[in-house]
């Protein structure tokens, strides 16, 4: 008996050794595990803290979609990374060198650069070395393209303009996207890498915010500049000649289309201060050229018919035609001021030749028309 009793204890306490290493090999192997994740997890974190190339700001902005390359290429011309300035939002990087902020923003290869400049000075301010700053950021032709072209336009500006006046340019160059602006004496250029197309035209939109925007004179020289090299693209860019005089002031805006070439002009002086030139070129499945125009609606009512023949009268010239307004016609051109809604007349001179007006009916019966000559 007590053989059989000291067996089962030898057994029992076999079974317990054999548990007990069986438990200190699995902690063991727990530890093991443990502290190598440990280990890798502070390995990391240090690298992470260490690695001023991952500050919170950088981080941020690599996860918005900014070039890494461009941030170095910015880095290696001397500018130096200053998030502190009023230029920075969370997202975008700020770095800073002479008189330059240059900030990258939001998605891809997009560059800001502002630099502080009196309205004084901005008179005489030539963009050259601007713009040969920006071609080394992005390895592109500009300056040879675009500077001596904005430096007119600008110079034009700022000896008319009044200080505080908004001014703008927009130029396709290369295939950059650059915005030039200058307000509350800084000037700001806003730069984008991207396949465009065309670059035909120089720039491609001006915007402007005068005071005075009844200064026909200003205007005129503008425009003129701006179709220099342009005017062949246009079969009736001399077209708002006809109104650069005192009527100019109840003019609202010009459209031609012309082949594959658009160009508008808004120079509205229904109480805002807004003025624009903007060239496109686009592919259109039609052989129309058009001419679209607004006036002041008092005006454009009380002397719509001698507007109309005057108009006439230019497109024969241009054209070596002999179209004229009937009196038939007269009368349908005359029905659309009675007309209480919104809606078109169509007058056709010829098979060729369509007028069409269009009424715009608001609220307190406030009036808009458009004026469209069209020619097949």
């Amino acid at each position: 008996m007590e053989e059989l009793v000291g067996s089962i204890i030898k057994k029992i306490v076999t079974v317990i050794l054999i548990l007990l290493m069986i438990l200190v090999v699995w902690l063991d192997i727990y530890m093991h595990k443990h502290n190598n994740s440990n280990n890798g997890s502070v390995v990391n974190e240090k690298e992470v803290i260490d690695d001023s190339n991952f500050s919170n700001e950088r981080k941020a902005a690599i996860e918005n979609g900014i070039d890494i390359s461009l941030i170095k290429k910015i880095e290696s011309m001397g500018f130096v990374e200053n998030n502190n300035t009023e230029k920075y939002r969370p997202g975008n990087l700020c770095f800073t060198k002479d008189d330059y902020t240059a900030v990258l923003g939001y998605y891809g290869r997009n560059l800001y650069l502002y630099k502080d400049i009196s309205f004084e000075n901005f008179k005489n301010y030539y963009f050259e070395d601007d713009l040969i700053l920006i071609e080394k950021f992005f390895d592109k032709k500009i300056a040879e393209y675009a500077s001596d072209n904005i430096h007119k336009i600008a110079e034009l500006i700022a000896n008319n303009a009044k200080e505080n006046d908004y001014i703008s340019l927009v130029y396709v160059v290369n295939d950059m996207n650059i915005y030039v602006r200058y307000y509350d004496e800084e000037i700001e250029f806003r730069c984008s890498e991207y396949s465009i197309g065309d670059t035909i035209f120089n720039p491609t939109e001006l915007q402007l915010n005068m005071k005075d925007n009844k200064d026909t004179k200003t205007l005129k020289e503008i425009y003129n500049l701006l179709m220099t090299h342009n005017k062949n693209k246009y079969k009736f860019y001399d077209y708002i000649y006809n109104y650069y005089d005192s009527n100019n002031k109840n003019l609202c805006n010009v459209k031609y289309n012309s082949n594959n070439y658009s160009f508008e002009t808004d120079i509205c002086h229904g109480g805002t201060s807004n003025v624009s030139f903007l060239f496109k070129h686009y592919t259109k499945n039609s052989n129309e050229d058009s001419v679209s125009v607004e006036f002041n609606p008092d005006y454009f009512e009380k002397n719509l018919t001698s507007i109309i023949k005057n108009d006439i009268k230019y497109f024969n010239e241009k054209l070596f035609t002999s179209y004229n307004l009937t009196s038939t016609g007269e009368k349908e051109v005359l029905s659309v001021i009675s007309k209480k809604d919104s809606g078109f007349t169509d007058v056709y001179v010829d098979d060729n030749f369509k007028i069409s007006i269009h009424k715009s009916v608001g609220d307190n019966n406030y009036r808009s028309y458009t004026l469209t000559y069209v020619f097949n």
